[in-house]
């Protein structure tokens, strides 16, 4: 399962360096590297991701049907054009011609078929399988037949969920789908796992010559590569073409010194920061205690983050950021502490001086600002704090398995909030993080409800809910960091894919 999305991804590349005299520009092989705040797996599973970092693997090794732009509007990508019949229940897809997988064969329509037919079972991201009648090829056009309109239905092809895959590099059993090879791949690269066992710190790739559409940028190989610390970009500049960095780990001094090479700014923020109660402790705490320290500890936060200062972070009201579709605003979220408020009977808190509070995290977390925050706030409310830090695999494993609702109280942890719907985000809540908390059948009235206005006040219902029975504490809003060597330019790069894309960079003199 995967637990954070991302909904965005990071790339590779060129590049170029110039002499001293600035007179003559040079290819510098060197330069091909892609260093990411994310673990991958040894092969990342575009049908089951696993690790935050599988989006940006997957990103980079195959293609969808539709690709989205900054803003979210659709643009084609295998697919060259698309119509819909009145109804809104016959889509038709026509691909482009002469498409060709990494190895050069001919990538046929019914081989489309086969991998969209994978999708449609159900991935880790999407379940469209109780919408979609069959999925055909006519010619040189795919055809989705559906029981009902799918008013989002571009927007989930364009997840890599939906990606298209060579039929002979996966297998179906049981409705789960695993991928059993990378290559031929449809993507702009193909991936090149560099170990046996995972998760891993890095990735290699090489270069797809048959990608549609082509590559801009000269480069034969690149590396999406794991870091957790800024001094290892310093170390690593010479390799470097982006990068893209927690907020916490980009120090003045740090950013000062990569500013000379790269163009750094603040991505739209991707992380919602906060903790959760866990299956024990919402039995061990109730309810009228969790929403005691909630109130408490958001009094807290917003004194903190007042002082703090810091620019990388916002206020969160929920599950995605305040100002996006379907999330509560602030002044909504304030309405609801200050009624909450007023039904808990007083001095609730003296009741539980002395009670123990265990934190689970891993240590990566921790190195947010909000983790400090929550322990000190938790403290100053007469409450003993007990942090359990684990090991990563531990922990996701736990987190997998259903034994980690036993072991503690809260779990700190950030949520990707890249999702170009909130669907997105709200399918990975019901599924993963709330699971028993949130309603999955009104997460799926949502999905089909083509009211907007119905949609937006469905999923402020349902993060009310969540607010209001306090097993869930936003924080922040955390907002990422990102370099691009100045040899190369951002060209249309999508929020919800967590970063950058080979094929939406392209060299600095391209006007």
């Amino acid at each position: 399962m995967t637990f954070f999305r991302f909904s965005l991804s990071i790339a590779i590349l060129y590049l170029l360096f110039n002499s001293e005299s600035g007179d003559s520009v040079t290819q510098d092989a060197k330069r091909n590297t892609i260093f990411m705040p994310y673990m991958m797996s040894v092969l990342p599973n575009p049908f089951d991701i696993v690790w935050t970092g599988d989006w940006a693997a997957c990103q980079h090794g195959w293609a969808t049907l539709v690709d989205a732009s900054e803003t979210g509007h659709m643009k084609p990508r295998l697919a060259e054009s698309w119509t819909l019949t009145p109804d809104g229940l016959k889509w038709f897809f026509k691909l482009k011609p002469d498409l060709k997988w990494s190895d050069g064969s001919q990538m046929t329509p019914e081989q489309v078929v086969i991998s969209l037919k994978a999708s449609w079972k159900g991935t880790s991201h999407t379940d469209l399988s109780s919408a979609i009648k069959d999925i055909v090829s006519i010619g040189n056009t795919i055809q989705f037949e559906l029981t009902k309109p799918i008013p989002l239905l571009l927007v989930n092809l364009a997840y890599i969920d939906w990606a298209i895959v060579h039929p002979s590099t996966f297998k179906t059993e049981n409705g789960h789908t695993e991928l059993t090879a990378s290559e031929p791949c449809s993507g702009s690269f193909c991936i090149e796992s560099t170990k046996k066992n995972g998760p891993l710190n890095e990735i290699n790739l090489k270069i797809n010559p048959h990608s549609a559409p082509p590559l801009q940028l000269p480069i034969q190989s690149g590396r999406l590569k794991f870091f957790e610390r800024c001094d290892e970009l310093l170390k690593q500049s010479n390799r470097m073409l982006s990068f893209r960095s927690f907020s916490y780990q980009m120090n003045p001094s740090c950013k000062e010194k990569l500013s000379k090479d790269f163009n750094i700014f603040l991505s739209a923020p991707t992380w919602i920061i906060g903790a959760r109660y866990t299956d024990r402790g919402i039995e061990e705490l109730d309810k009228t205690l969790r929403q005691s320290i909630f109130i408490e500890l958001r009094k807290r936060l917003r004194s903190q983050l007042k002082d703090s200062g810091d620019s990388g972070l916002i206020e969160a009201t929920g599950l995605l950021p305040p100002y996006l579709l379907g999330t509560i605003p602030l002044n909504e979220f304030d309405q609801i502490l200050k009624s909450m408020e007023s039904s808990i009977p007083p001095n609730t808190l003296n009741r539980f001086k002395g009670k123990t509070i265990t934190i689970l995290s891993i240590e990566l977390w921790t190195r947010w600002k909000s983790f400090d925050w929550l322990v000190t706030s938790l403290k100053s409310l007469g409450l003993n704090v007990e942090p359990i830090i684990m090991e990563k695999t531990t922990l996701f494993k736990k987190m997998a398995d259903k034994t980690l609702a036993r072991e503690g109280h809260l779990l700190f942890m950030p949520k990707g909030v890249g999702d170009i719907d909130p669907d997105g985000s709200w399918q990975m809540a019901s599924k993963n993080f709330f699971t028993g908390q949130v309603d999955q059948s009104i997460v799926t009235k949502a999905f089909f409800e083509s009211d907007e206005k119905k949609r937006i006040e469905i999923y402020k219902s349902l993060g009310q809910k969540l607010l209001e029975d306090a097993v869930w504490i936003p924080l922040v809003v955390d907002a990422d960091f990102v370099g691009v060597h100045k040899s190369v330019k951002m060209g249309d790069v999508a929020q919800f894919k967590v970063g950058l894309t080979i094929h939406d960079l392209l060299p600095a003199s391209i006007k």
